[in-house]
């Protein structure tokens, strides 16, 4: 070593090096520390004490990282200290706020739920609580499981721990078929977690208080941010005709739909993490209904018309909202008279019906009622009346979906806020291709999709990233949202414009038509549907705020209302 190097200008150099590792080791452990609390913030709410803990930490060592930094500097960065304070201050404050206890029962009576309550019982039953002060008669009484009950019992060590652990995986994954396995596990593995007592005590308790243990009842969705921003339509399962002693099964069944794959994916598409949207499950009696469907204050995709849409089927919905089965279609003038101005009957061959508990059987309506209106004339003005006013109430454009029992009596199962398609397609411009290719059929979502084509026979048939393609399927369902992120257009045979899937594709503004010959379309493309790799068309599509694929001054035949 140099002899001009004092004994002291060696420690210093020392002393300095000792310092720079200290502060190279605590910003690692620091690093480390952050990525740690970046993911528990997906799974954990901020009041937990595993995440107070990592805060805690993260501000201890950031102070000894300042002080290294110091010492390296010569003091030159102690204006930090103030910031440091100041930041320190204002997340210990938040950190020390009274927490949210879970309330005294488990479970909440839709009665005594409101919009104020969303975050505790979900969208779907604060509104259903909320319409229920306004409009007593025809909102099923009932209650709710809420959110909190989710929480405790997922915050169980093992399941916690291993959910937080698949849904990791899950969402880097890549690998359809790998992606289905473990979701598939995920439910599995909620299904065999033994309920709580205290909430399986809360929901025998109030049951017994709506109704005689013979009650059947529907059990049903009600997630935090559901029916809000995003609707997630027709992603977790719903349980009809379930006896008083099935009610905690269902309970675990509606929890473990929360991680089927096309609802996985919807959360991710969407950016919502798993502590976003827990689970709360709404509980009520059971309506044998001898026509329901779904009402639309406004038609999303004519929002300048004056106008309700009424879909109808006999017997439950359930088919009819997932696209599954045909359903009779009213366009009723939003008037003081509320007067039919459109009708198109279907023809309904069958109807579901109450059977076994949480069984629904299906049985045909015979000659006489497949073909005629499941609503009879006199009972469209009450229900139209009776829509624009929760619409009112509510403040803007509903999708409510409503029964008519047996005996007559009207019921409200369900409102949400009714997002409309929007303007944005313009006239087709103008080419030599001034006619079709073909016409017919109801617009879900106006515009115009120009990308290869891809035919399949079955969503499962879809090549693993269809990658902006536009996909051409006999059926419209729910299952669809597992694809929407990668679709440029989609056409469906079937499919209702009133239904989970109508509402999926106007929500990601996927340009799509339903009620197009399948068999036609394939015709056209020339080839036979393709269960993998898709092919471009070098045909021109436009999907137009037009029903029908037309000219301007054209009216196609297809299709219940004029364009």
């Amino acid at each position: 070593m140099n002899q001009s190097l004092s004994q002291p200008g060696v420690g210093r150099v020392r002393q300095k090096y000792q310092g720079l590792q200290s502060l190279l080791g605590e910003n690692s452990r620091l690093l480390e520390i952050m990525a740690d609390l970046e993911a528990d913030l997906r799974f954990l709410p901020l009041g937990s004490q595993s995440l107070a803990h990592q805060i805690r930490s993260l501000l201890e060592g950031t102070l000894l990282l300042m002080e290294d930094l110091n010492r390296l500097a010569d003091g030159q960065f102690r204006a930090l200290y103030h910031a440091f304070l100041q930041i320190e201050k204002e997340i210990l404050r938040t950190l020390r706020e009274p927490k949210r206890t879970p309330p005294a029962r488990w479970g909440v009576p839709i009665s005594e739920i409101g919009l104020s309550q969303e975050t505790e019982v979900g969208g779907k039953a604060a509104r259903l609580g909320e319409l229920k002060k306004a409009f007593p008669r025809v909102i099923p009484d009932g209650f709710v499981v809420t959110a909190s009950a989710y929480q405790t019992w997922m915050s169980q060590p093992a399941l916690s721990a291993e959910v937080r652990a698949l849904l990791d995986t899950l969402e880097a994954s890549t690998n359809r078929e790998r992606f289905g396995s473990k979701a598939a596990y995920l439910r599995e593995r909620i299904l065999q977690t033994p309920l709580p007592q205290p909430i399986q005590e809360a929901i025998q308790n109030l049951a017994q208080a709506h109704g005689p243990s013979s009650q059947r009842w529907a059990v049903r969705s009600s997630a935090i941010g559901e029916d809000g921003s995003l609707t997630f339509a027709g992603q977790f399962e719903s349980f009809l005709n379930v006896s008083s002693h099935q009610l905690g099964e269902a309970y675990q069944k509606v929890l473990a739909s929360r991680f089927s794959e096309r609802a996985i994916t919807y959360r991710f598409s969407g950016g919502f993490t798993e502590v976003e949207t827990p689970m709360a499950v709404l509980f009520m009696p059971f309506i044998d209904a001898r026509s329901a469907g779904v009402l639309y204050t406004r038609d999303p995709g004519r929002t300048g018309d004056d106008q309700i849409l009424v879909s109808s089927t006999w017997g439950l919905a359930a088919e009819l909202v997932s696209g599954q089965a045909p359903a009779d279609l009213f366009r009723v003038d939003r008037g003081e008279g509320s007067r039919v101005l459109e009708m198109d009957v279907a023809l309904k061959k069958e109807k579901l019906t109450p059977g076994a508990p949480l069984q629904l059987n299906r049985e045909e309506n015979g000659p006489e009622k497949e073909a005629a209106p499941s609503l009879k004339a006199e009972e469209i003005p009450p229900l139209a009346v009776l829509a624009l006013a929760i619409e009112n109430y509510l403040g803007g454009p509903q999708d409510i979906e409503w029964a008519i029992d047996r005996q007559g009596a009207l019921w409200i199962l369900q409102s949400r806020p009714l997002h409309p398609a929007g303007v944005g397609a313009n006239d087709p411009p103008s080419t030599n291709r001034d006619r079709p290719l073909l016409s017919g059929g109801w617009t879900i979502f106006p515009g115009r999709a120009v990308a290869p084509v891809q035919v399949v026979s079955a969503l499962k048939d879809l090549s693993p990233d269809p990658g902006g393609v536009i996909l051409v399927v006999p059926q419209a369902t729910p299952e669809i949202a597992v694809v929407l992120p990668h679709l440029a257009g989609f056409i469906a045979e079937q499919g209702h414009p009133l239904g989970h899937a109508a509402t999926l594709l106007r929500e990601f503004a996927i340009p799509s038509l339903f009620g197009v010959c399948y068999i036609l379309l394939i015709s056209i493309l020339g080839r036979q549907p393709k269960n993998s790799t898709p092919e471009p068309w070098s045909g021109w599509m436009p999907l137009t705020p037009r029903s029908f694929w037309e000219r301007p001054g054209q009216r196609s035949g297809r299709g219940p209302w004029p364009a």
